[in-house]
């Protein structure tokens, strides 16, 4: 389910997104054929199994073969992680295996599963997470994380966005998450926003066909020395090929460390 590749970076947001309240302001069915536009089947709801998990005890894994191959490939719970906050609990899941290494018992992962999630278990998609291991090493490399945007003066219609990022120096440490989402006040400090990485904000619009970069456009980290921090940063701000600002900045001295990764000297 990975978004198409694109040699373009990822950048650090600068607004919150508030993925929650823009997709009530749409209606229903244009919230769904979006989420349905990218993922297909794997964001239709199945009544009988959510109602099971909903029923269930919190925390419980419940895992499905969903194609009758007698192995398990989807494990459904209600999350109970005490990031996720109090307003969109009870938070119910949906894993899909995307890799094939999903065994009864076992807790998903995070190298190539897609994560659906149902804010307030009301059966609505909220978001979508996905995560992907490119190079075989069962760890991530590059993440996604999906929501439905309000309408923006450029697109004229309602949207699905999606916050990319790689992980470049393959550090497997990529972006925080409540509920399944990326809030800027709650997730920022704790997004590994360093080392070697790239992101990017992309959009789709409900009646277009291909992903338009999008806000941070994009955002690239550079560690020169290998140190695991970022000495040099790169970010584009604009919607498709429209340059609105470009900020570079350096940490001129390199005496940011892993505990104070941000500090950046100089910025053009």
């Amino acid at each position: 389910m990975a978004l198409v590749w694109l040699a373009v970076a990822l950048s650090l947001p600068g607004l919150t997104a508030q993925n929650g309240s823009c997709a009530e302001t749409l209606a229903k069915s244009d919230t769904q054929r979006l989420f349905e536009k990218v993922f297909g089947n794997a964001v239709v709801p199945d009544a009988a199994r959510h109602a099971q998990v909903k029923s269930g005890k919190e925390g419980e894994r419940h895992w499905f073969d969903t194609n009758g191959d007698g192995r398990a490939d989807e494990v459904w719970y209600i999350d109970t992680a005490l990031r996720h906050p109090e307003a969109m609990r009870p938070v119910l899941v949906r894993v899909l295996d995307e890799d094939g290494d999903l065994k009864q018992g076992d807790e998903p992962d995070t190298d190539s599963d897609l994560y659906v999630a149902d804010w307030k278990a009301d059966g609505t998609v909220d978001v979508v997470l996905d995560y992907s291991d490119h190079d075989g090493d069962n760890d991530v490399d590059e993440m996604g994380m999906y929501f439905v945007g309000d309408t923006h003066s450029y697109f004229h219609e309602p949207t699905i966005r999606v916050w990319w990022g790689l992980d470049v120096g393959d550090d497997n440490l990529l972006w925080h998450d409540i509920a399944y989402t990326y809030d800027q006040t709650l997730c920022q400090f704790r997004t590994h926003f360093g080392g070697d990485e790239l992101f990017v904000a992309f959009a789709l619009p409900l009646s277009g066909d291909r992903w338009v970069s999008f806000f941070e456009n994009p955002f690239l980290f550079y560690d020169r020395d290998g140190d695991g921090v970022t000495e040099e940063v790169l970010r584009i701000s604009g919607i498709e090929n429209e340059v609105e600002a470009i900020r570079w900045s350096f940490d001129t001295d390199n005496d940011g460390t892993r505990e104070s990764p941000r500090d950046f000297d100089c910025s053009i």
